[in-house]
């Protein structure tokens, strides 16, 4: 039985400003530039500029039983504006490899993690794809079973990367100075983010879940869903953390952002089904 091949590939962002000011798209590529996942835009043949945001090791068989090599990168199980965007195609595609990498540093990645999680949404049916085709692929190749264990533990350990994402969100909408709010309780603050940033995780999921196949209430329910959770979190920081005028101002900044983004998204969505959205 041969070892699996490890196949160095990059993911690389390019403007765009498809949903916020100066986003990005992401696309996959390995470095030999013979196979690319192009996430559902420009791959790279783009004439845009292309900034490298990861590199990695990927277990090439495994990832061709996962994933083939595609321009609209179905396979990974993310289905465009309903569990997904091309900045989660790219992390499921990246998480098939010898490093915890991802493409947290590419412009907007904050926003696609806030909607729709480090690896999109239908987390169980990804792990299902995950071990289904790790399972496939150990038929011919030697891979023990602890290297589908730590790429499983990526996941679960994604919380901190989600949480990250809100604090960027929080700071950039709402003026929120999270540095200041958790140096008041290092220990106490970061556990109580951590329960609750786990809490909205399974909620999301359980949104999805329930209205899955139709993207529009997906978006609407997950937007209800920030919004209560982050208004919950907010209480509970009022009076100690932050003053009453500054959880009102929050929430009225959330809100605003929420309104504007699930309407940029539904706009995507549409000029998506129509061939007319150039990402």
């Amino acid at each position: 039985m041969d070892f699996i091949t490890l196949m160095p590939i990059e993911a690389y962002s390019m403007p765009s400003s498809t949903f916020v000011p100066d986003d990005s798209h992401v696309m996959v590529i390995n470095t030999a530039r013979d196979m690319e996942w192009d996430d559902f835009g420009g791959g790279w043949s783009d004439r845009r500029t292309k900034t490298l945001q990861a590199r990695t090791n990927a277990y090439k068989q495994w990832l061709l039983n996962f994933c083939k090599p595609t321009a609209s990168p179905t396979d990974t199980g993310i289905t465009f504006m309903e569990n997904g965007v091309c900045h989660t195609a790219a992390n499921r595609i990246l998480i098939v490899s010898d490093g915890d990498t991802n493409v947290r540093l590419a412009p907007g990645d904050e926003y696609a993690i806030l909607f729709f999680g480090k690896y999109g949404l239908g987390i169980s049916d990804f792990k299902k794809k995950l071990k289904d085709s790790f399972n496939k692929t150990a038929k011919s190749y030697f891979m023990p079973n602890c290297i589908l264990d730590d790429v499983l533990k990526r996941i679960d350990n994604s919380w901190e990367e989600e949480w990250s994402a809100w604090r960027l969100v929080a700071e950039k909408e709402c003026n929120l100075d999270v540095r200041r709010i958790l140096n008041k309780n290092v220990s106490g603050g970061f556990s109580n983010a951590e329960r609750h940033m786990k809490d909205f995780i399974a909620k999301r999921e359980n949104v999805y879940a329930q209205y899955k196949g139709n993207p529009s209430m997906v978006q609407k329910k997950i937007g209800e869903l920030i919004y209560s959770s982050s208004e919950a979190y907010l209480n509970q920081l009022t009076p100690g953390f932050i003053t009453e005028a500054e959880k009102r101002y929050a929430l009225k900044k959330i809100k605003e952002f929420l309104n504007g983004h699930i309407k940029s998204m539904r706009r995507a969505m549409t000029l998506w089904r129509r061939n007319r959205l150039a990402l």
